[in-house]
């Protein structure tokens, strides 16, 4: 095998709604299965080693574009979820981050979220970074500006380099996702960890979120290890 287990998993785990559409139930039904596959793999994550795993949760775009009934019923849903996995023992380990905006968020809500973040910094566990209101060109124009502004306070037209302009990121301090895996056959990033991503490799599976089994996270797993990861020529040359 070419590769040993990632390091970072990222994950867009489509299919929720579709797969509660085909009960008959409510889009929540969805999220609710959608948790519960979340946990397992977190959990199989855990067990094999993988210290980071980064999901989607819901993009900016979507908080901005559906109804404030949609709107309401998630919040409620991210609410609920939270005080349920509080002494969940899969979870228990588990080193909780949040990346995106959450200002699109309730106050309540951003607080209850706040509280759980730090109450599980002194988790020696996973990693589990959420994406809440979160959408890679977002996250880049932040940066940008926020790097504009530093620059010229300081008088400085230096150039910057990737490695500086990546500390002012969402995933300063964490590596760069090797694996991405997206459910649900969708063959498209939908504006997840654009800058994140340009060296990962890529799965795109058929199953809706709530049906991948761990059993098929590890035939992901395994496919990833066969392959040969290629980071662009200047690191082929160095690594040959």
């Amino acid at each position: 095998m070419d590769n040993p287990f990632p390091n970072h998993v990222a994950i867009i785990p489509d299919g929720n709604c579709r797969w509660a559409t085909a009960r008959g139930q409510s889009p929540v039904g969805g999220y609710k299965a959608g948790v519960q596959t979340l946990k397992a793999i977190v959990a199989r994550a855990q067990d094999i080693g993988i210290p980071f795993i980064t999901t989607y949760a819901v993009s900016a775009e979507n908080l901005r574009r559906r109804s404030s009934c949609w709107c309401n019923e998630f919040f409620t849903f991210i609410s609920k979820t939270l005080r349920h996995s509080w002494e969940d023992p899969l979870l228990r380990d588990v080193r909780l981050r949040l990346i995106g905006d959450l200002s699109l968020f309730p106050l309540a809500l951003r607080k209850e979220l706040n509280n759980f973040v730090e109450n599980t910094q002194t988790n020696t566990g996973l990693t589990l970074t959420l994406a809440l209101g979160y959408t890679g060109q977002e996250e880049i124009l932040d940066a940008v500006n926020a790097l504009l502004q530093e620059r010229f306070q300081a008088g400085s037209s230096t150039p910057v380099t990737a490695s500086e302009f990546e500390t002012y990121l969402d995933f300063e301090g964490i590596p760069s996702p090797d694996l991405l895996i997206r459910t649900s056959g969708e063959m498209r990033l939908s504006g997840f960890l654009l800058w994140h991503l340009a060296y990962s490799e890529l799965a795109f599976v058929p199953e809706l979120w709530p049906d991948l089994t761990v059993e098929r996270f590890d035939a992901i797993l395994e496919d990833y290890q066969k392959r040969h990861r290629n980071f662009g020529a200047e690191r082929t040359e160095h690594a040959a």
